[in-house]
């Protein structure tokens, strides 16, 4: 009996194989699906049909829907079924709690960075700024931060390099766009 596990969008198929060959496990897709192949080519695979599954890892994705790794591991020859479910059903309370909490000490800090500003402390402020990019380094929102803290402080030049790598990010922000006019001198 093979024994599947999912844990975090990966489907590990595990099991002692008696011979030294790898075997074969056949999964029956749920739903219309694109497997992704380790050569890097793609194929749709529709409602029903099957993939074959032996010595090499394959993506299995739906738009909305989680993305699944099938892994095999020196497992025995078997059948499985695959149904990816929906993002929005990915998680649960659990899930939203955590981000409840994530996003509220996210914002608290923020909100810390703006009384500053407020209170014409743009120092303070970009420490702070400074100090939240190396806690959140994927969060752009903060270059743009960044670069209003240095509009106020008069660090015009700067402002405007870190909006520029904003802005190649996230060229349809609309606050970045604005601050940008504002720098470049066409409010």
């Amino acid at each position: 009996m093979n024994k599947i596990l999912l844990v975090l969008s990966v489907l590990v198929f595990v099991g002692c194989s008696t011979s030294g060959s790898q075997n074969t496990v056949s999964v029956t897709l749920k739903q219309d699906v694109q497997v992704r192949y380790p050569d890097g080519s793609e194929k749709q695979k529709a409602k029903d049909s099957q993939i074959s599954v032996k010595d090499q890892a394959l993506l299995v994705e739906k738009a909305g829907h989680v993305d699944v790794m099938i892994v095999p591991l020196n497992t025995k020859s078997g059948k499985a079924e695959l149904r990816l479910k929906p993002i929005k059903e990915f998680g649960g309370p659990e899930l939203d709690k955590f981000i409840d909490a994530y996003v509220t000490k996210l914002m608290t800090k923020i909100t810390l960075v703006q009384e500053s500003l407020s209170r014409s402390q743009y120092n303070l402020a970009l420490q702070k700024v400074k100090a939240l990019q190396v806690e959140y380094p994927n969060l752009v929102y903060l270059q743009f931060l960044e670069a209003s803290c240095l509009t106020l402080m008069g660090q015009n030049a700067e402002a405007k390099r870190v909006l520029t790598r904003a802005l190649e990010d996230h060229p349809d922000n609309p606050e970045g766009q604005r601050l940008n006019r504002y720098l470049s001198g066409s409010r």
